[in-house]
């Protein structure tokens, strides 16, 4: 996927299939975004056929960002597409619902609705996993992630050693995205030794992010259960480029196998 700049604070890529469009935002939506968005992107177009917004990656919205949502919105209404708000930040979703627009509220209530919020049964066991990682890996970095099956995303249940920005910008992680999704989508572990100039991560608003903590490695393992299904994610990072020694990462597949086994969720 092939991230570009629209304004200093806000990226979009585009991806294409043959039944919707897709697209994704990063950054902050406000109103210089907003006249970007309209002036750079063929939307009357892209609204007249399905459109899928991913927001995962807004952690700014303001009155102005609502605008142009609900104009998408609205122009797909028109034109005989559909808008469909595939995922989305939890500021978009509080700008959405303190909009007072009935459109935008609803909007939020779908996306929430496919976002499952409620706490997740296999949490407990996914942040022990977490802390057991960091200790055979002894590192200082980590995350546990669920995964949403309907929404087809991960978000993050717990965390160690990252500011809360960072948090924020990975709070929700769609398939094929950074290790994470890359393992996510393949249910097994992706061990990255150097996270700069990574296809996972090169060219991508996450490789700026990630330049800030700074993480240089990183292994994402999958957490699979008995019906071999997704359960979750547990990740582990170095602050620098690093090897995955394959005694480490033998140990690292032994318990998420062991993690696994022991879930009691059910996608």
């Amino acid at each position: 996927m092939q991230w570009s700049e629209l304004v200093p604070d806000l990226r979009f890529a585009l991806t294409r299939g043959e039944e919707q469009t897709t697209l994704h935002l990063a950054g902050e939506l406000d109103v210089a975004a907003a006249l970007a968005l309209f002036r750079r992107l063929p939307l009357p177009t892209m609204c007249s056929r399905r459109l899928v917004l991913d927001v995962s990656r807004v952690t700014f919205c303001d009155l102005a960002g609502v605008d142009v949502l609900l104009a998408l919105h609205h122009q797909a209404a028109a034109s005989g597409g559909q808008l469909d708000l595939k995922v989305a930040h939890s500021a978009v979703l509080r700008a959405l619902a303190r909009s007072g627009e009935t459109a935008a509220v609803e909007l939020a209530r779908a996306c929430t609705a496919r976002m499952r919020r409620e706490h997740h049964p296999d949490q407990r066991l996914l942040h022990q996993a977490m802390v057991m990682a960091l200790r055979l890996t002894e590192t200082s970095l980590g995350t546990a992630q669920i995964w949403d099956a309907q929404a087809q995303t991960l978000r993050v249940v717990t965390q160690h050693g990252f500011p809360s920005d960072v948090v924020s910008f990975f709070e929700t992680v769609n398939g094929g995205e950074c290790s994470c999704g890359s393992a996510a989508l393949k249910h097994s572990p992706v061990f990255v030794e150097e996270v700069a100039g990574h296809p996972s991560y090169s060219g991508t608003p996450a490789a700026d992010v990630l330049g800030t903590v700074p993480v240089g490695a990183v292994s994402s393992l999958p957490i699979i259960n008995p019906n071999s299904q997704l359960v979750g994610m547990v990740s582990v990072h170095h602050d620098r480029p690093s090897r995955w020694p394959a005694e480490q990462r033998r140990r690292l597949h032994t318990l998420a196998h062991a993690t696994g086994q022991l879930a009691q969720h059910s996608a």
